[in-house]
């Protein structure tokens, strides 16, 4: 299973294939960058990463 927010419509295809499902809330015909269909795209610092995944660790 693989679910993306946006992706370009061949990306999806290629993929599909190496997944049993896959599902792609958007996949404009115009792909140009990821970051412009987002509204808050910042980069984030790599102990930020580290910190969201250890929380979510500790839920499990």
């Amino acid at each position: 299973m693989l679910a993306v927010p946006v992706a370009p419509p061949d990306t999806v295809e290629q993929l599909r294939g190496e997944v049993d499902e896959l599902v792609c809330l958007f996949e404009p015909p115009y792909f140009h960058a990821v970051g412009v269909h987002y509204g808050d795209f910042h980069q984030i610092e790599d102990d930020e990463v580290i910190a969201l995944l250890d929380a979510a660790a500790v839920g499990r």
